[in-house]
């Protein structure tokens, strides 16, 4: 119902009120707190989202790559690129949009190579989805990134931006 609520209307504390209630419910279910994570993660809250993730990993330490996903996002986004880099390489098969939040992670660390790969790996995985940008359109790419990620606070999707800019993407 909480994943209905954020998704379909975008509605973050209906979202939340639906992940209380299921963590009140069954405390020990590892994935309602990596959704709650991730909605901490939007709403720019991410201590809150790194705290989540690691009640999660106690949990269950092999937690999906979603879970994953979430703290890789929450460090980026907290200026700890080694932390996305040690998320990254835990996941098992790593979505689509994680290969760009590591192409940006990588190229704020400097490490060009492996921004490249990166970035590599993810043009060629997302030219797969109906709903990607087909062109270098930096405003197809925006609109894009504005879906993929729903941040409530604007100026973390601009620090992906800055990221994804270093490594050579278009935004």
């Amino acid at each position: 119902m909480a994943w209905s609520y954020f998704e379909v209307k975008g509605d973050f504390d209906l979202a939340k009120i639906q992940v209380d209630q299921a963590l009140a419910l069954n405390p020990n279910d590892y994935y309602n707190y990596c959704f709650d994570g991730w909605l901490y993660v939007c709403s720019g809250e991410l201590e809150h989202a790194v705290a989540c993730s690691n009640e999660a990993l106690r949990r269950s330490p092999l937690v999906s790559d979603g879970c994953l996903e979430t703290r890789l996002v929450a460090e980026y986004l907290a200026g700890n690129y080694p932390g996305s880099v040690i998320a990254f390489g835990r996941m098992l098969q790593p979505s689509v949009g994680c290969y760009a939040w590591m192409a940006a992670a990588y190229a704020q660390l400097g490490r060009t190579d492996e921004a490249s790969v990166m970035v590599d790996t993810f043009l060629r995985r997302v030219e797969e989805l109906p709903w990607a940008p087909k062109g270098v359109s930096s405003d197809e790419w925006r609109q894009y990134w504005a879906r993929e990620f729903r941040a409530k606070d604007l100026a973390a999707r601009e620090r992906l931006f800055d990221g994804l800019r270093k490594a050579g993407l278009s935004v």
